[in-house]
């Protein structure tokens, strides 16, 4: 018997369960091994530990380009980051880039989108409902903010998906893990139209 969440999804939207689909791959899989060879990416490790257990295939409907996300190991149970690694076979370019999210003390949430040395930094504080709460950039994209961009991308969202990304982004802190993992992947699907 399927859950009332779902029903309830059925009955009010076109139900589309291939609208994000997300799988573990391993370091040693073709698409890491070529991630993780990448200049920056290597720089990048140089200072920093990926969990390379926590490999993530994120591919979405109707759409060639796809992100890895993989775990940045952190301290701070309070900070959790990700390697997110966009890319589009049609054109061969792989576009690589940091996600931080950090729980604050308000009960509201930092996402932070930045080039893996941390240039080009966009971040933005969200509440409890995903209501955006401020901003700051260090560059604009396509003639608009790039949270804006993110934003209205996750606006157009249905509402059923919209509630699952909220959700896992509102409990992917301390032992949550896997909630994080649904996280990235939902907002690594709404930044791949803002790069």
């Amino acid at each position: 018997m399927e859950n009332s969440f779902k029903q309830v999804a059925l009955s009010n939207v076109r139900y589309n369960p291939d609208l994000h689909r997300a799988q573990v791959i391993s370091e040693n899989d073709e698409l890491a091994e070529e991630i993780l060879s990448h200049k920056e990416v290597k720089s990048f490790r140089s200072n920093n530990v990926l969990d390379l257990d926590n490999i993530m295939k994120n591919e979405y409907a109707e759409s060639d380009t796809y992100s890895v996300t993989i775990p940045v190991v952190t301290k701070d149970e309070k900070i959790v980051k990700f390697l997110i690694a966009y890319v589009n076979p049609k054109s061969e370019t792989t576009t690589n880039k940091l996600l931080t999210i950090k729980k604050n003390q308000d009960s509201t949430t930092t996402y932070v989108i930045s080039d893996l040395d941390g240039t080009n930094q966009s971040q933005t504080r969200l509440d409890v409902n995903f209501n955006k709460v401020d901003r700051k950039e260090t560059k604009l994209v396509k003639s608009q903010g790039f949270v804006d961009c993110i934003q209205e991308e996750f606006n157009a969202l249905p509402w059923w998906l919209k509630a699952a990304c909220t959700g896992s982004c509102g409990t992917c802190f301390g032992i949550v893990g896997p909630a994080c993992a649904a996280c990235a992947g939902c907002i690594g699907g709404n930044a791949r139209f803002c790069l």
